[in-house]
C-alpha cells in the first residue's frame, strides 16, 4: 500500500474554527498489491483459527453477562443463553453459572434477589470463623448439577459450530465466597494458617474437577478458568501465589 500526501492545487488551506474553518485536505493515492477474499467461517471455525494465529473472515465475537433472574433454574438460564446467542450472533458463548453455585455447593446459602440486575444474596456463608474451615465439604452437589444440566441444553440447542465454554471458578476464588466473599479475609487465612486452608482448597479443587469433567460430557466445548483477581500485587506477591496457590489451580 503507498499512501501520498499531496495539498490540493498545491495551496494547503489553513485551520481554523467556526464557518471560517478551511483544515488542510488530504489526498491519498492507494495501491493494493492484494486483496483477501475468504468464504464465511462458522463461529467454531473463527475461534480455531484465532488459537492458531490464522487468519479468518473476522475475529470471534461474543459477550457475555449475568441474568440474575433466569440463572436460578436450569431451563430457564439455558433459554436466555440461546436466545442472545442466536440473537447477536455471537461465534461462542462464555457461560455464565450463578456465581453463588460453587459456594452453595460447600455450605453457603444464598437465595435470589428477585431483580434483574441484583446478585443472589448471601443469608449464610460457610465459613463464618477460622474454625469453621474444617467442616467444609461438598453438601450441595445440585448446585454444580444445575449448571451442567443448563449448558447440556445451551450445547445441544447452539449445535457444533458455536463452541460454549464452561466457568470454572479456582478454588480460592470458591474459598472467598465461602467466607463471605471477602478476597482479604480468605487470603490471611491462608497466609497465617496454611494448615487450615490449603486441605480445603484441595478438596475444592477436586470437586472442580468432577464438574469440569461432567461439563465436557454434557456438550462445553473448554473450559474458562476464573481466578477473579488473585494473582495479583496487590493481593498476595508471585512467591505467596506460587506456594499457596497455584498447588490448587493445578490440580484442576
Amino acid at each position: 500500500m503507498r499512501l501520498v500526501d499531496l495539498s490540493i492545487d498545491r495551496q494547503p488551506e489553513r485551520p481554523g474554527f467556526g464557518s471560517g474553518a478551511q483544515p488542510r485536505r488530504l489526498a491519498l493515492h492507494v495501491h493494493l498489491e492484494a486483496q483477501l477474499k475468504l468464504e464465511p467461517m462458522t463461529g467454531r471455525k473463527r475461534v480455531e483459527s484465532a488459537l492458531a494465529m490464522k487468519v479468518a473472515d473476522r475475529p470471534p465475537v461474543a459477550a457475555w453477562g449475568h441474568t440474575y433472574r433466569e440463572e436460578w433454574a436450569p431451563e430457564d438460564l439455558a433459554a436466555v443463553t440461546v436466545e442472545r446467542a442466536r440473537r447477536f450472533g455471537w461465534d461462542f458463548v462464555k457461560f455464565q453459572v450463578r456465581a453463588s453455585c460453587f459456594a452453595e455447593a460447600f455450605g453457603s446459602v444464598y437465595h435470589p434477589s428477585g431483580h434483574r440486575l441484583r446478585a443472589p444474596i448471601l443469608i449464610r456463608p460457610a465459613v463464618p470463623d477460622l474454625d469453621s474451615w474444617a467442616s467444609v465439604e461438598l453438601m450441595n452437589r445440585q448446585a454444580l448439577d444445575d449448571q451442567v444440566d443448563s449448558i447440556r441444553l445451551v450445547a445441544r440447542a447452539l449445535g457444533p459450530h458455536v463452541p460454549v465454554i464452561q466457568t470454572v471458578f479456582s478454588p480460592i476464588t470458591v474459598g472467598g465466597y465461602l467466607v463471605g466473599k471477602s478476597q482479604s479475609r480468605v487470603v490471611r487465612e491462608l497466609r497465617k494458617h496454611p494448615e487450615v486452608v490449603a486441605p480445603v482448597l484441595e478438596r475444592i479443587a477436586d470437586a472442580l474437577v468432577d464438574f469440569s469433567r461432567r461439563s465436557v460430557k454434557a456438550g462445553a466445548a473448554g473450559i474458562f478458568y476464573a481466578i477473579s483477581g488473585y494473582a495479583g500485587r496487590n493481593v498476595m506477591s508471585e512467591d505467596a501465589y506460587r506456594d499457596l496457590v497455584l498447588p490448587s489451580d493445578q490440580s484442576v
